[in-house]
């Protein structure tokens, strides 16, 4: 990934992990934390089709 690629993947898990903490209820946040992370993890090697 280029700079600005990693800087907006990286805006966009710490958006997305900021919007799962507002949820009121433990298992909501806990939940989308651990879905959260394991969505990245995943997507992690991937690169752009160029």
């Amino acid at each position: 990934l280029t700079a600005s690629s990693t800087s907006q993947v990286h805006d966009l898990y710490r958006a997305s992990s900021q919007i799962s903490a507002r949820f009121s209820s433990h298992n909501y946040k806990t939940y989308s934390f651990i879905k959260l992370r394991g969505t990245f993890r995943e997507n992690n090697k991937q690169k752009d089709p160029v």
